[in-house]
């Protein structure tokens, strides 16, 4: 969770929503970070703050939504729990660093859901197929290299 100036609020969603909201939330930094590179000038080009920002960038840009497996139905319905940070005043933007974990925590928790949510289905016998729970475990272990890549995005202040 984010620093003392954030609280945290639940935020409950349906999956494909908290699906779309990690990939369209990651998609709208790395514009801004790309931005940000984009209209630096020469003379701060080659410090270390933008060079970093443009490894970011790269490396957000690189995330693309998987094409989703067909999904069973209790999945396309089912609701999810996120808790992300918000800034204490109304004031206060959120930072990248923060928009960023808000994003992946959307992810996480999709990904837990689905996981749990085979593994469930696997041990009760009402399976929908092997080859769906492989497809849906295989779907979820791609999102998690996204959520990897994004968790590891570096978003330097202003100074550095």
């Amino acid at each position: 969770m984010a620093g003392k100036s954030y609280k945290g609020v639940q935020r409950t969603m349906r999956l494909e929503v908290a699906l779309d909201s990690f990939y369209s939330d990651i998609e709208s930094l790395a514009e801004e970070v790309r931005e940000i590179v984009d209209n630096a000038g020469d003379n701060l080009a080659n410090t270390s703050r933008i060079q970093t920002f443009e490894a970011t960038a790269d490396t957000l840009e690189n995330l693309s939504r998987p094409t989703d497996p067909s999904l069973p139905e209790a999945l396309k319905t089912m609701e999810i729990t996120v808790m992300e940070a918000m800034p204490r005043s109304r004031r206060q933007n959120i930072s990248r660093a923060v928009r960023c974990e808000n994003a992946t925590a959307y992810g996480r928790v999709a990904v837990d859901s689905v996981r749990e949510w085979c593994d469930e289905v696997e041990q009760t016998d009402q399976s929908p197929g092997d080859d769906t729970l492989t497809e849906l475990r295989e779907w979820c272990d791609e999102i998690e290299d996204h959520l990897s890549e994004a968790e590891s995005a570096e978003f330097p202040g202003m100074y550095g």
